[in-house]
């Protein structure tokens, strides 16, 4: 709700396209997922756990560049 309201399509382009039936639960195995795969990586595993949110959802529903 919070990356809906604050990007505006111009000033801030959306990071994140998800599609109008995607759920928590999808968010949360996205994370998860995400999660796994990068457990390896210090500097990612050491950023604050809302990047790591931003980044398992933009890898799971990437916008159209």
């Amino acid at each position: 709700q919070y990356h809906d309201a604050v990007s505006d399509g111009t000033t801030l382009k959306r990071l994140i396209c998800y599609p109008a039936t995607a759920t928590l639960e999808d968010a949360r195995r996205a994370f998860v997922a995400w999660a796994e795969a990068n457990a390896g990586n210090a500097k990612r595993m050491g950023e604050l756990p809302v990047m790591g949110a931003v980044r398992a959802l933009e890898d799971q529903y990437p916008c159209a560049r």
